[in-house]
This record gives C-alpha cells, structure tokens and sequence, in this order.
C-alpha cells in the first residue's frame, strides 16, 4: 500500500489519497454450501520467496485460502443471472458461487466484458478520471537524519519519504533504504528513470542537510499511471455499488461507493459491504 499527501488532480487543493491492493483467495470456503472465489486481474509475489506474511500466511491456511501468486484472472462466468465462477488466462476454470472483483476500475472491462447487466459498471469506469503515483526505493550509502520513520514532505517532488531501514531494520548490504512516494505525480511520470531519481535525491538534498554528500547505491523507480481516481465533484454519483446485478457477484476497491474518497479505509470499507452483499445469496 502506499499513500499520502497530494493533489486530487493537477491544480486542485490539497487532500487525502492513497491506494490499497487486494489479493488472490480462490476457493476459499464460507460456511457448508458457498465457496468464495476473491480474483486479482494479476498478483506478483514481489520477487520473494515467501512473499507472504507469516501470519497472513498462517491464517489463509487455517481458512483454506488457495493463494494464487502471478495468476492472471480473464473473465467471470455467469449463468443464468448467476455468477458461475472464474476463467483463469491459462484457461482453468475456478468453480464458484461467490465472486468479489477486487481489481482497479482499469481492469474491471475484460473481467465482466460478456457478463450480462455489468454495462453500467463499465461505463462508470471509464468516467473516472485517473491519477498517477510514483514511487522510488533509493538505497544511500549512509542515513540522511529524519527523525521519524515516515515524514511528509511540502512544496516538493516527494511527498513522502519512509525510513525502511528504521522501520524494519536493515535487510541489505546495499545501504540505507528510503521509499519515497509522490501522489498526482504529473511532471515525475513523463520523465525517465535517471531524472526521477535525479529530481527526488534534489528534494532530500533540500529538506535534509545529511543528504547533501549522499550516494545512490541502487534505486527502483516504479511508476503508476493509472494508480487511483480523481476525487472531482460528481464522482459519488458515478462510483457503483459492491453489491451487483448479478447474483453472487459483488465489487470491491477505493473506486466504488463507500463514505470516503479515494483512500485505502474506503478500500477496507467496501470489503467489506461486499462481503456482506455476498452473505445473502441462496
């Protein structure tokens, strides 16, 4: 998850937002009659060998979650008004009476492209607006003095900075390790990776007088054109709700109708009306 401080969209005042990503729990039993089938359009493992937690680990295997890592949902099938399960991009099809599409308002189209009654759901994602989010993982060869293990930055190109290394301790020989994080990213993202890394080492170099003989040892930028939406009058009348048309199909994601804007507690929040929406189905 990352969020933070920042524009809703180019010009606007400032204001909250963040982004929350929801996982793969395929064939997930709920009770003697429903199994629930929680779809990701795509999960990475992150590049690590256990990718997950050990306690979330050790509670999916006391629910019987199947944790799918780099798999790639296609399509929902439906019949008869009722969700049938999940087409996996391999072809494997996941039997289910229960179906949460947890994805971007991006990804939602070719999930529930021929799934009868979902056109307005469609059409409300291609009214959303999307805002861009850049993140950067800078190694240094040497901390450069925050004071807090995740501080806000104003009037810069970062917004965020995250002292890992303070936060979880050091895990690399390769330095130090600030993840920084910058919402409404509109100048950063059309910028190659050299300049990215060029202009955030300026914004430390600005705030923290440690930073000035500072070497980047190794850095990742990853940016995100379409990472959440514009929180533009209007948009609660556009977002739709969890519970959907189709029996046994609900949404979930920032991007639907909950009581926030667009912020990972709304994420949370429509989770969970989406469970809800689920627990009423024959």
């Amino acid at each position: 998850m990352a969020g933070g401080f920042g524009r809703t969209e180019r010009g606007a005042a400032p204001g909250v937002r963040a982004r929350a990503g929801v996982g793969d729990a395929n064939g997930q039993q709920e009770g003697p009659a429903a199994r629930t089938a929680r779809v990701q359009h795509r999960l990475s493992d992150r590049g690590s060998a256990d990718p997950l937690p050990h306690g979330a680990e050790k509670v999916f295997a006391e629910k019987g979650v199947d944790v799918r890592l780099r798999a790639k949902a296609a399509r929902v099938e439906v019949d008869g008004g009722r969700v049938r399960g999940v087409t996996m991009a391999d072809g494997e099809l996941i039997p289910a009476d229960a179906v949460i599409v947890a994805v971007p308002a991006w990804d939602v189209g070719g999930l529930l492209e021929h799934v009868p009654g979902t056109e307005k759901i469609a059409a409300a994602t291609q009214k959303l607006v999307p805002i861009p989010i850049m993140s950067v993982n800078l190694y240094l060869d040497r901390p450069i003095g925050t004071t807090h293990p995740w501080e806000t930055l104003l009037e810069s190109d970062v917004h965020w900075v995250f002292d890992r290394t303070v936060m979880h301790g050091k895990r690399s020989s390769a330095g130090h390790l600030y993840a920084l994080t910058t919402c409404a990213s509109y100048d950063l993202i059309e910028l190659r990776a050299p300049e990215v890394i060029e202009r955030c080492m300026a914004s430390l170099r600005s705030i923290y007088p440690l930073a000035e003989d500072a070497r980047v040892v190794h850095a990742h930028v990853v940016p995100w054109r379409k990472a959440t939406f514009s929180s533009r009058p209007g948009t609660g009348t556009i977002r739709p709700d969890q519970r959907t048309a189709v029996e046994g199909l609900a949404l979930a994601g920032d991007w639907t109708r909950n009581d926030w804007p667009t912020t990972m507690e709304g994420a949370a929040q429509s989770a969970a009306r989406a469970v809800d929406a689920l627990r009423t189905i024959s």
